[in-house]
């Protein structure tokens, strides 16, 4: 409880942490990415869409197959899009 700060379970959290937190992730202004699990059964579609939605200026990406945890099969198109992610934002001089 002293980090989810609630006893309810994870999956009740995530379907509240968009609504509650709106104006919090609406004014988040860093490059993000939200990457869609379609096969989680934890945080199954549209979580990603939503959390995307508050932030308002994220990329969503959803990898065919990731559930939960990338394994073999998810875990190289995961890294690309972290790396393409990253790569992509502008350094300061």
């Amino acid at each position: 409880m002293a980090h989810a700060g609630t006893e309810e379970p994870v999956t009740a959290h995530t379907h509240l942490v968009a609504p509650a937190r709106g104006a919090e992730l609406a004014s988040v202004t860093v490059p993000t990415l939200v990457v869609e699990a379609p096969a989680d059964p934890v945080h199954p579609p549209p979580a990603a869409a939503t959390l995307a939605a508050a932030l308002g200026r994220a990329r969503l990406v959803a990898i065919p197959g990731l559930g939960h945890v990338a394994g073999d099969e998810t875990a190289e198109r995961l890294a690309e899009l972290m790396l393409d992610h990253t790569m992509s934002i502008p350094t300061s001089a």
